[in-house]
């Protein structure tokens, strides 16, 4: 399959010391989001997403990820990834080289590591995280920041800011699949 054309030109509007990368992808059962963020702070913080691509098989998710590294150096030829994150659906151990990808067509799930394009997903620096593991991680990281409330709604308690309370908090997903994830204060 060939890499699909992406437009990374808004890059070349950050600041040359911004270009240096990380990588969010998002693998979902149907649909595939990529967030390219400097990996050096800035106010506003820089972050592009691209819109999100109809994805449902290995194949055509290697296509995309080759179409971004392609469009990276084409677009932004001075940037540097230092690091890349792919929350997969499914269980992921840590350490993971290949994920079975469970809502993908079964002749065609297993993504590796090595397939990856290494200019988007740094051998040395990448991971796989289970989706809502890495949901998880981000509610705590915004409880701590004091900004789980520019972002999220309670469903239950009447109403006002959420927040996790002590002890043990569910956060709950629903997209192809319904995925859980535990984040204890």
């Amino acid at each position: 399959m060939a890499a699909l054309d992406v437009d990374l030109t808004p890059l070349a509007a950050w600041p040359a010391e911004c270009l240096r990368l990380l990588v969010a992808i998002d693998v979902g059962g149907t649909n595939t989001r990529i967030t390219l963020a400097s990996a050096v702070a800035a106010d506003p913080p820089l972050a592009l997403s691209l819109p999100k691509r109809a994805v449902s098989r290995v194949a055509e998710l290697l296509a995309l990820l080759n179409g971004v590294a392609v469009a990276l150096s084409r677009d932004a030829p001075d940037a540097h990834v230092r690091a890349c994150a792919l929350s997969v659906a499914g269980p992921v151990l840590p350490g993971a080289t290949a994920v079975t990808l469970t809502d993908y067509a079964v002749d065609d799930w297993v993504l590796t590591m090595d397939a990856l394009p290494p200019t988007l997903c740094p051998r040395d620096a990448s991971v796989f995280l289970n989706d809502l593991a890495a949901c998880g991680h981000g509610v705590y990281t915004m409880h701590a920041r004091g900004i789980l409330g520019d972002f999220f709604t309670p469903l239950l308690g009447g109403g006002g800011a959420p927040e996790l309370r002590a002890g043990n908090n569910v956060v709950l997903a629903l997209g192809t699949g319904l995925g859980t994830s535990v984040v204890s204060v």
